[in-house]
């Protein structure tokens, strides 16, 4: 393998947080607005004014001190799952903005991916390398615990999606598909 092409990404979930997770314990109950059942993981309130240091300060600086420079942001839409008013979407959507701005402020050359983040992704966009889209093609149901193939209009409006970030703002973009492994 080439070495000058082999990176180390560090996968951060910024939208939830896992019950197990060492800083889980320091998050404040009541930033806590649901949780996705899926997953078992817990929608955090994006929109605190303490969330982006904390982030930033907890989740990211001991990857940072360990020598990642690369974070992949993930969960970047689990707010919708309880943000259900245009104005509260608003809200948690500003917050993650503030969160990726004041990453980049932190940790001078970080890069950053995101895997979608479509609805904050205009507004930081110069601070963001990549971005990452799941299941184009191929999926994995994890309510039903199966791989799906996407259905045809799903597929279209996320190449739309991706048509989008290509020309607008010239990032590139990686798929992830999920098949079984036979």
């Amino acid at each position: 393998a080439n070495m000058q092409r082999t990176r180390l990404v560090a996968y951060v979930a910024l939208g939830e947080v896992q019950p197990t997770r060492s800083y889980a314990k320091h998050i404040p109950t009541d930033w806590i607005l649901g949780e996705n059942k899926i997953w078992g993981s817990l929608v955090i309130d994006q929109s605190r004014a303490e969330w982006p240091s904390f982030f930033a300060e907890r989740v990211v600086a001991p990857l940072w001190d360990a020598g990642y420079r690369t974070v992949f942001l993930d969960t970047l839409d689990s707010y919708q799952l309880v943000a259900k008013t245009p104005e509260a979407r608003a809200r948690q959507e500003a917050g993650m903005v503030s969160v990726v701005k004041g990453l980049a402020a932190r940790f001078p050359g970080i890069k950053l991916m995101f895997n979608r983040g479509f609805e904050i992704l205009p507004a930081p966009h110069a601070l963001v390398e990549m971005v990452a889209v799941e299941s184009l093609f191929q999926g994995f149901d994890a309510g039903k615990r199966n791989y799906i193939e996407v259905a045809p209009t799903d597929r279209d409006w996320l190449l739309g999606q991706i048509q989008q970030i290509r020309t607008t703002y010239g990032l590139p973009v990686v798929s992830i598909e999920y098949v079984p492994s036979a």
